[in-house]
């Protein structure tokens, strides 16, 4: 049932906070890695300058722009895996594992009250998670454009790539929970707001519950 997806606005907050751990834990732990190696972390920098030089006093020496680019990107391919392997371990901790003991629920959805279902509105399993945060949010996470397209599906559609990938979507517990107990879970619901700001639930015409909005 659409009512039961997921708003934008909860959407964004569950993903900003999520994204924010996962940045800053995996930022931190490569720092450390890094410092414990004694790798030099100004070696890119160092690069980028370098080939910037050669780019802007090229003289037809094709030679040495190209051996400057080749050590930039071997360097910036070598820094980006450390980087990328550590975000998907940190991933399959916080999205996948830790959530199995708080009913599939990271700290960005317990603040948005979001959770991960199956399309068919049952609970999802373990393997629907992993496929929907290792795979389908790591890729689209991993990749702008895929991360904007994403974006523009969850708007108009309420669910994300990685849900089609999974075949879940991100419910409303609140409104979830509300249709639970009167169990219209599968039915077809509307949805109107009166002039006092409640809302009101019709199925088949009959006024089902209301309640006043947040």
């Amino acid at each position: 049932m659409k009512n039961l997806n997921a708003s934008g606005a909860q959407r964004f907050l569950a993903f900003i906070i999520d994204v924010s751990i996962i940045i800053v834990l995996s930022s931190l732990t490569v720092n450390l890695i890094y410092k414990l190696a004694n790798y030099d972390t100004n070696q890119l920098d160092v690069l980028l300058s370098i080939l910037t030089q050669k780019l802007e006093s090229y003289s037809g020496n094709s030679k040495e722009l190209f051996n400057a680019l080749y050590d930039f990107l071997a360097l910036y391919f070598k820094e980006s895996v450390v980087l990328f392997s550590v975000r998907f371990v940190y991933s399959a901790i916080y999205l996948v594992i830790f959530p199995t003991f708080f009913k599939f629920q990271t700290l960005g959805r317990l603040a948005s009250r979001t959770r991960v279902f199956k399309s068919n509105n049952e609970k999802a399993t373990i393997s629907n998670y992993a496929v929907r945060e290792l795979i389908g949010t790591s890729i689209v996470i991993s990749s702008f454009p895929l991360l904007i397209a994403s974006a523009i599906i969850s708007v108009k559609k309420g669910r994300s790539l990685s849900d089609y990938m999974s075949k879940t979507k991100l419910i409303d517990i609140r409104r979830y929970e509300l249709y639970k107990s009167f169990n219209i879970i599968d039915a077809e619901v509307k949805e109107v707001k009166d002039s006092e700001g409640k809302i009101k639930i019709y199925t088949d015409d009959e006024i089902l519950n209301e309640e006043r909005n947040d």
